[in-house]
C-alpha cells in the first residue's frame, strides 16, 4: 500500500527510467492495495484471498485506449 511507511516504489522508478526512453511506451499501475494484509511469512493466503485486497483497473484502461494492447508484469515484494 503506497501510505505504509515501508512502501518500496523502487522497481516503480526503474520502470518509468525503462519507458522513458522508449517510443510508444506507457507504465501504469493498474493493481495496488486497497490496504495492508498479514504477510505472507505469518499466514499464507490463497489467491481467492488475496483478490479482496486488491483494486485492478486493466478494465478502465481498455475502455480509455480500446486499441491498445493491455500487457503486463506482477512484481511483490517480500521483506526477510
Amino acid at each position: 500500500m503506497k501510505s505504509d511507511p515501508l512502501y518500496d516504489n523502487r522497481i516503480v522508478q526503474v520502470l518509468q527510467q525503462f519507458c522513458a526512453r522508449r517510443e510508444h511506451s506507457d507504465l501504469r499501475e493498474i493493481i495496488s492495495m486497497k490496504s495492508n494484509m498479514i504477510p505472507a511469512h505469518v499466514s499464507r493466503v490463497t489467491p481467492g484471498e488475496l483478490l479482496p485486497y486488491l483494486e485492478a483497473c486493466k478494465t478502465l484502461l481498455q475502455k480509455e485506449f480500446p486499441d491498445a494492447i493491455v500487457r503486463g508484469i506482477f512484481i511483490a515484494r517480500t521483506i526477510h
